[in-house]
């Protein structure tokens, strides 16, 4: 092999190498840009989600409590609440989540919003969570299930919070 050829991979690799010795990391997209101020997602987000939850929870709790326990769960997690308006019921948080038998984090956004069904003490629960991965970890985990996992298990902290009032 000449001393061109060389060259040329190493240009090649050098690039691919650097990204990867980064860690490779999905940069963690905010909820502004992800879900408009109703709390749906947005047609065409900066970066699309491999994976999407979606799941709405009814409690015998009202208003004001289930909307203070979402946002402890959001807290209990380690996560950012970047809006919260207790008129609206809306909560917008990101964060990342260490998936089970994964050593790669996953970088996540969240909506919830809370509404009184009928009347009080009824209250619904609203959650959505999209899971980003880059190009490296997401090829593998495409068709992972980060989302559901974190939204499943946010939904289990709020019913938890709940359970302690």
């Amino acid at each position: 092999m000449d001393t061109r050829s060389k060259i040329e991979i190493f240009l090649v690799l050098m690039p691919i190498l650097a990204m990867a010795s980064c860690g490779g990391t999905a940069t963690l997209p905010s909820p502004m840009d992800v879900y408009d101020e109703s709390g749906a997602r947005v047609e065409n987000p900066p970066n699309s989600a491999f994976d999407e939850f979606d799941r709405s929870r009814t409690y015998e709790f009202a208003y004001e409590d289930v909307f203070e326990a979402t946002k402890s769960a959001f807290f209990r997690r380690g996560w950012e609440v970047v809006k919260s308006d207790e008129s609206t019921g809306l909560i917008m948080a990101q964060g990342r989540f260490f998936p089970r038998g994964h050593t790669e984090e996953t970088p996540l956004t969240a909506v919830a919003s809370v509404e009184i069904l009928d009347q009080e003490p009824t209250t619904r629960l609203n959650l959505k969570v999209d899971a980003f991965w880059d190009i490296f970890y997401g090829s593998a985990k495409r068709f992972g299930d980060d989302a559901h996992e974190f939204g499943n298990a946010l939904m289990s902290d709020v019913q938890a919070v709940l359970a302690s009032y």
